[in-house]
């Protein structure tokens, strides 16, 4: 009881442990064919729910006005760069949003701007509890966001969260992943943002494990 009391008293820790219970959760209930399409209708709502919380512990620890700023910048221009490469294949490579995400805007799911806002932060802030320069910090943060989408890709197919239109994935969408990553990060490096939060951390290392059991899953299924 005393442990639990402790626990509910720091709510970064509880919201983590609910993360630990919850993504793995998932993952079992993605395996239930009862559970399955109540899971997948749930999978966008969940994200912004989860998200916001994330974002709501990172700015109650290093909330500022340019942070706010950036993040609304980074949240438009890369919804506004999905939008363009459903559209026109240009961006990534020619894809399209599936139907399990249900909040779309032009055929883009509302919480994708959110998602890469997010995993940018991430990314970044990873890079620089490595200890080295801080303008080398972007690139490493910008390859490593570039292992996380490598290794959701056939997930995210799997479960239609987007399809290729030749079902490979193109390399073009790695650079621009990689693009992309790399020129808000430097504007955070530049402007001496450091989105600094232990939950974000953690939160980005669940869901690459989240997506690692699902690529494991597909390898010997």
């Amino acid at each position: 009881m005393s442990a639990l009391t402790s626990l509910l008293r720091k709510p970064e820790k509880l919201f983590i442990v609910l993360l630990l219970i919850l993504f793995p959760a998932g993952f079992i209930f993605h395996n239930i064919p009862f559970t399955r399409n109540i899971i997948l209708g749930m999978t966008d709502t969940f994200i912004l729910f989860v998200n916001s919380i994330v974002f709501y512990f990172l700015w109650k620890n290093a909330g500022s006005k340019k942070l706010l700023i950036w993040c609304v910048l980074a949240f438009l221009i890369t919804f506004m760069l999905e939008y363009l490469g459903v559209e026109t294949g240009n961006v990534f490579g020619d894809y399209y949003y599936g139907e399990t995400m249900l909040l779309q805007l032009g055929n883009v799911p509302v919480v994708i701007g959110f998602n890469w806002v997010i995993l940018i932060m991430a990314t970044y802030t990873i890079s620089l509890k490595l200890k080295i320069n801080r303008w080398i910090a972007p690139i490493i943060g910008s390859l490593l966001i570039v292992v996380f989408d490598y290794v959701m890709e056939p997930v995210a197919m799997y479960h239609d969260y987007w399809q290729w239109i030749d079902g490979t994935v193109p390399l073009q969408n790695y650079i621009a992943w990689f693009v992309i990553s790399l020129f808000f990060s430097y504007f955070l490096t530049i402007f001496r943002i450091n989105p600094d939060s232990r939950v974000l951390r953690i939160y980005f290392f669940i869901q690459l494990g989240f997506f690692l059991l699902f690529r494991i899953e597909m390898l010997i299924r």
